[in-house]
């Protein structure tokens, strides 16, 4: 069985979601387009993302504090993994939102993406009202690819060739 990856950054520890951290996962949950409620569907998202990493298909961490104590959000990447390319998205909870977090984990993210799954395609979808996250795609490199309608209108921003073998350093 394929061992659960952590990633490790100054400040902060990208880990396996786990049930003590399902109240707090409520408020970030998100699979399938769907959001959980209550305990009960924030487990069931849990463990749906448990085996589409077994399966191969994502990873998706917990963001914790350095400690791995305290819940800070949740990212991931997304599609394929066992190919060559793949989406990467996070969500913070809203008390830890504005503080540089995503702009020391990107990075990292991308990182592993390229240096442990040897991605050659990464992706990157944010709401167009979410001004924060576009200018941290910008910031962390990724292009604008085009815009993606659906329930709501985003924006696709794509990590550049270029930018691949930058990154395997």
């Amino acid at each position: 069985m394929l061992k659960f990856p952590s990633v490790h950054t100054k400040n902060y520890v990208l880990r396996k979601i786990q049930p003590e951290d399902l109240e707090d996962f409520i408020e970030v949950s998100f699979y399938n387009g769907r959001t959980a409620k209550n305990i009960r569907q924030a487990r069931e998202i849990m463990l749906r993302i448990e085996h589409d990493f077994y399966r191969g298909d994502s990873v998706h961490w917990a963001i914790a504090d350095k400690k791995g104590t305290t819940f800070i959000g949740a990212c991931g990447l997304y599609h394929s993994i066992l190919k060559d390319q793949t989406e990467v998205g996070f969500a913070l909870k809203e008390t830890f939102l504005r503080q540089g977090i995503m702009s020391e984990i990107l990075p990292e993210i991308v990182k592993f993406s390229i240096k442990i799954l040897n991605m050659r395609n990464i992706v990157a979808v944010a709401d167009t009202s979410n001004a924060a996250s576009v200018a941290l795609l910008k910031k962390s490199g990724f292009v604008f690819d085009k815009v993606v309608k659906g329930g709501l209108e985003q924006y696709r921003f794509a990590l550049p060739k270029k930018q691949f073998s930058q990154r395997r350093d």
